[in-house]
């Protein structure tokens, strides 16, 4: 096992960070409101889903792709979305991080 490796698993506490993602189910809160959804994809390029009103509100389509385009203005918590993806999936054990970090 490489060392970096397994300095970020004792670092994070976390066994195994896995970067393919098929039908992760996750969970979070923007504003007090819950967020479920499921998440498809890989580290470099992913897409999650969800029919929550909370999430509706802010992406109508229902589906956020890590490099989404906005042709309007950009959704005012959209930092807060994404920042409750990665830390749900970081309590999954999924890592989102493209960045490896070498020790």
């Amino acid at each position: 096992m490489p060392t970096s490796k397994r300095y970020k698993q004792l670092k994070l506490g976390v066994d195994s960070f896995r970067s393919h993602y098929q039908s992760v189910v996750l969970s979070f809160t923007i504003k007090r409101k819950s967020v479920s959804g499921i998440l498809k994809g890989n580290r470099v390029d992913w897409m999650f889903q969800s029919d929550s009103p909370a999430f509706l509100k802010l992406v109508p389509s229902g589906i956020l792709n890590k490099y989404a385009l906005w042709w309007d203005m950009v959704p005012k918590d959209l930092d807060k979305v994404y920042n409750g993806i990665f830390e749900a999936a970081f309590k999954a054990g999924y890592d989102l991080c493209e960045i490896d970090f070498e020790v």
